[in-house]
This record gives structure tokens, sequence and C-alpha cells, in this order.
């Protein structure tokens, strides 16, 4: 098993850094650990876990103050609705809510409910790999794999939240 000595705190800047080494020196130029819809998510998520507590959001609002594409976000609320995460509410007083409490929700449960399990897909191609019975670095990337979603669970909304919120982030 890896063992990486990384914090919490500092755990998303070693993976957007991370890609961009990775990215840079040609190692591989589509590796992407977390998606877009991920970082949409995670955004979305803090905002909700900042406001009120019981306070719907519309996406609209949320898409404002997170510059965040709506149509994106409307598809991004959609999954995390279906993983049980948000909680949505038609009409001129609706919108999405956490439907969880911030303090149990990782940044894993956001990203598998985004990206799924992606077990048999490939880091490196981003697709189901045709080598995969044979590949020699499967087991690597395996463990790279399980290192990640390790580090994600430890990682919860409501904690980043409360630092977002000290910092003077919202």
């Amino acid at each position: 098993m890896i063992s990486l000595p990384l914090s919490t705190g500092n755990f998303l800047d070693f993976v957007k850094i991370l890609t961009k080494v990775l990215t840079a020196t040609k190692i591989v130029s589509v590796m992407k650990l977390l998606t877009r819809q991920t970082e949409y998510a995670v955004t979305a998520l803090l905002e909700l876990a900042l406001a009120e507590k019981g306070c719907y959001l519309s996406c609209a609002e949320l898409s404002r103050r997170r510059a965040i594409p709506a149509a994106f976000l409307r598809a991004v609320m959609w999954k995390l609705a279906a993983a049980g995460i948000v909680e949505s509410k038609e009409g001129k007083t609706g919108g999405v809510r956490l439907a969880v409490c911030a303090d149990t929700l990782s940044l894993r449960d956001v990203a598998l409910a985004c990206q799924g399990r992606a077990d048999d897909c490939c880091l490196f191609s981003k697709k189901l790999c045709a080598c995969s019975p044979v590949c020699i670095l499967k087991k690597h990337v395996s463990e790279i794999r399980a290192v990640l979603l390790e580090k994600l669970a430890a990682v919860k909304i409501g904690s980043l939240a409360r630092e977002l919120k000290t910092k003077g982030g919202k």
C-alpha cells in the first residue's frame, strides 16, 4: 500500500499540483483524478453547508454565487439528489439543500456520486481499458485509487466549509 504524508488541508492542492505536473511533463496528458463535475459539486455543497440550516437555495442562486454554469450545475445537483446527498423542492421557495449532515459528508461520497466507482476505467484514457486483463499498471493504479479514496473519505464538507468561513472565503 502506498502511504502519502498529507493532511486533509492540503490534499486537494496536492491532487491539483500532481495533475498539473503530470500533464506538464507529458507523463500523462489526460489523467484526471477529480472531474469538473466533482469540483462544481464540492463548490456548491460548500455553499449549501454555509447556508442557514434547512434553507433551500435555487440552482440559479448557487450558480450566481459560485460562478458555475447553471445548466451544468442542474445536472450535478441531479446526480447528488440521486445519491441522497441533496434534496430538492420545487416552486418559488424551492431549490436544493443538504440531505445529510455536512460533517459526515466526505469528498469520497461526492466523487463517487459524480464520477462513479470507475474500477475498470483506466486513469490514463478515461474509458474502459481493452488491455485491462493484461495491464501491468492495473495493480499500481488500483493502489493509487485506493489511497485517493481513503484520503478523500477523510475530508468532510463540514470542516471545509468552516475553514472557508474562517478564511473569509464565503
